[in-house]
């Protein structure tokens, strides 16, 4: 009969969660990275930093009204 591990491989198991954390780490990096380059684009196209793509858009037609 086998004798069931309560931990079969420790060093896997913190190996896996190392990589998970760099993954999660990067992920987050990626997403902030996007977020400051959308709100440079929309500094630099719409001359503001109000943070609304939608009310950004409406003033920026000839006779938009601001949000």
């Amino acid at each position: 009969m086998h004798r069931l591990h309560a931990f079969p491989d420790i060093r896997e198991m913190l190996r896996r969660l190392v990589i998970a954390v760099f993954i999660g780490l990067a992920s987050a990096l990626v997403v902030w990275l996007f977020r400051q380059a959308m709100y440079l684009l929309e500094n630099a196209f719409l001359g503001d930093h109000g943070g609304s793509l939608v009310c950004g858009g409406i003033r920026a037609r000839p006779h938009g009204d601001a949000c």
